[in-house]
């Protein structure tokens, strides 16, 4: 299962990293990942509260796997036995006159990887997707304010 957008911002790399990266913030804009808690730091973990259905929501805890300043975040979990691992990148990359390209891709690999997307790759899907339009949402704000 692979869930894939891109999405350009009229906005400086750098608010775009600031959004993505400042977890205190996602209850003003993001519907689908309500709580967030890491230090961004590698082999970290990143502990969320996942809004899976309307009155479902679930913790989710993964691990920090790559921190490169400004450009990328990835982080995901790893099951043994080959059962499931995901992997949640957050690309950016600044097209010049601060305008920045976000790359947003979810992984999701073993054998009960066909099982969960069944089960909740629509919701996953729409997550994912209300996510990226936050981002660009609330990164435009933030322009607008001058921040």
């Amino acid at each position: 299962m692979q869930i894939s957008s891109t999405l350009t911002i009229d906005v400086p790399v750098e608010v775009v990293w600031r959004v993505v990266t400042d977890v205190d913030a996602y209850p003003e804009w993001n519907t689908f990942t309500i709580r967030c808690r890491t230090t961004w730091e590698v082999g970290t973990p990143i502990v969320m509260k996942v809004r899976l259905l309307p009155r479902l929501t679930i913790r989710q805890r993964e691990t920090v796997r790559v921190n490169e300043h400004g450009q990328l975040i990835e982080y995901g979990i790893d099951l043994p036995m080959g059962l499931l691992r995901s992997s949640r990148r957050h690309m950016l990359t600044a097209l010049g006159a601060g305008t920045t390209r976000y790359d947003s891709e979810f992984v999701l690999e073993g054998r009960l990887a066909p099982l969960v997307d069944r089960m909740l790759g629509a919701r996953l899907r729409q997550g994912f997707a209300d996510m990226t339009s936050g981002i660009s949402r609330r990164a435009n704000e933030l322009h607008a304010l001058g921040n």
